[in-house]
C-alpha cells in the first residue's frame, strides 16, 4: 500500500509541495539542512500522527504559521485498485485533527493501524548499545502490525501497572500494613494475568528476527569471520537474540512480585513485569554491544529493521513503508551496496535520505534500477 502522492504545507523549513513518489526506491537528497529528513518527518507525521524527533507541536509548524497541513493518497490495502486518502492538521495550541476518507476526529491509534510506516535513523546504535526500552519499542512494532489482540492486551498492561505503582507510592510510608499488602496482591491477580498474556504474543516472533538477521549478516564481509566460525559449531547462530520476558525465566510471575514486594514498597515501582522485557543479543555468546565493533553495530541494527520487515511481510502479507535517514553515515562503500541490494529485494517503497544522488554514473549505481529522485534545497523539493 504505497503512497501515490504526498502535499504538505507549513511544515518546519519545507515549502508548500507535491509529490508523486514511486512505489519502490525514492532517494531524496540535498545539502545539511536542506529540509531532507523533514520530509520523512511528514511522512511519519501523516502515518502515525506524531514525529519521530519531537512532541512539541509548535517545533513542527513553519515560523509565522498558526498549523502545518499533510495530505496523502496511498493505494488501497483493502481494495486493490482504489486510492484512500489522509489528512491530518496540527495547531501551535497542540490541537490535532486526523481525517480517513473523509471521516474526520479519527484517532492516533486508527490511523496508526493503516500503513506500517518504520523509520530508520542516524542513532540505530541505540538498538544494540541502548536500553532495553529501545529493544522492547522494536518488538512491539512488528507486534502491533501482526497480532490483532496485541495493542488492547498492551493498553491493558499498562494501565495495570499504573494503578499498581500508584498504590505503591501512596502506601510507601505504610508498606508494613496488612491492608495495603492484600490490596496489592488483588491487583497483582490481574496484572499477573495481563502479563502471561502479553508474554505468549511476544515470544513466538523472536526466532523468525534471528533467523532473518543472521541470513542478511552472512552478505555482509564485515561479519564474514563471525559467521565462519559460528558454522562449525551445531546449532550455535552467529548472532544470537534471546527473549527476556522481564521476570526470573524459571519463576512465576506471581511468585516474584511476592518475593519483591516488600523491596517494591521501598522504591514505589514494579520490579518485574512485560515492562521490563528485552531482547538479548550476543556473538559467541558475549554482548553484542561489547563484542562488535562501531562499524558492525551499526550494520547489525540496520539489519534487525530489514528483520522487521521481512518479519512482517512474511507472516501479515503487509508490505511496510520504509523511511530511512541518512543511510550511507559510517557504512562502507561495500556495505552500502548490500544493503541496497536488499533493499530492492524486499520490493517494498522506500524513502531514503542522502548527500549525494549516488548514481551520478553506472560506475557508482548503487541500485539496478535507477530511484525516484527528489532534490530539496533550502525547503523546496523538486522532482527530477
Amino acid at each position: 500500500m504505497p503512497f501515490v502522492e504526498l502535499t504538505g504545507s507549513g511544515f518546519r523549513n519545507l515549502k508548500t509541495f507535491k509529490i508523486r513518489p514511486s512505489e519502490k526506491i525514492n532517494l531524496i537528497y540535498g545539502a545539511n539542512g536542506a529540509g531532507k529528513t523533514n520530509l520523512l518527518e511528514l511522512i511519519y507525521l501523516n502515518s502515525l500522527g506524531k514525529s519521530f524527533r519531537t512532541n512539541v507541536n509548535r517545533s513542527l509548524i513553519r515560523e509565522a504559521e498558526e498549523s502545518c497541513v499533510v495530505f496523502s493518497k496511498y493505494a488501497s490495502e483493502q481494495f486493490p485498485g482504489q486510492i484512500d486518502r489522509i489528512g491530518i492538521e496540527k495547531h501551535r495550541n497542540s490541537k490535532q485533527k486526523i481525517s480517513i476518507n473523509g471521516l474526520k476526529d479519527k484517532t492516533i491509534a486508527e490511523l496508526a493501524q493503516i500503513i506500517p510506516v518504520l523509520a530508520i535513523q542516524p542513532d540505530e546504535l541505540d538498538l544494540i548499545d541502548g536500553t532495553s526500552s529501545q529493544r522492547r519499542s522494536y518488538l512491539d512494532w512488528l507486534l502491533f502490525h501482526v497480532e490483532q489482540d496485541f495493542f488492547i492486551c498492551w493498553k491493558k498492561n499498562q494501565k495495570l501497572l499504573k494503578q499498581r505503582n500508584h498504590l505503591l507510592r501512596s502506601n510507601k510510608a505504610k508498606s508494613s500494613s496488612k491492608t495495603t499488602r492484600l490490596e496489592l496482591r488483588a491487583w497483582d491477580l490481574q496484572f499477573v494475568a495481563a502479563n502471561e498474556e502479553l508474554r505468549l504474543l511476544r515470544r513466538p516472533y523472536v526466532q523468525a528476527l534471528e533467523r532473518t538477521v543472521n541470513e542478511y549478516l552472512a552478505l555482509f564481509p564485515a561479519f564474514e569471520n563471525i559467521i565462519s566460525e559460528s558454522g562449525s559449531k551445531e546449532n550455535q547462530p552467529p548472532v544470537s537474540i534471546v527473549f527476556s520476558q522481564g521476570w526470573f525465566e524459571s519463576h512465576l510471575l506471581a511468585d516474584v512480585l511476592e518475593q519483591e514486594l516488600p523491596a517494591d514498597l521501598a522504591r514505589g515501582f514494579t520490579h518485574s513485569g512485560g515492562h521490563r522485557c528485552d531482547l538479548l543479543i550476543t556473538v559467541k555468546k558475549q554482548p553484542a554491544k561489547e563484542y562488535l565493533s562501531r562499524g558492525q553495530k551499526k550494520l547489525l541494527a540496520l539489519v534487525l529493521r530489514l528483520a522487521q520487515v521481512k518479519t512482517l511481510m512474511e507472516i501479515k502479507k503487509r508490505s511496510p513503508v520504509l523511511l530511512i535517514d541518512d543511510l550511507f553515515a559510517e557504512l562502507d562503500e561495500h556495505s552500502a551496496r548490500v544493503f541496497c541490494s536488499l533493499l530492492e529485494s524486499l520490493d517494498i517503497q522506500v524513502f531514503l535520505t542522502s548527500l549525494n544522488q549516488l548514481i551520478p554514473d553506472q560506475k557508482n549505481n548503487f541500485f539496478r534500477e535507477r530511484p525516484k529522485m527528489f532534490h530539496v534545497e533550502q525547503g523546496i523539493i523538486k522532482t527530477l
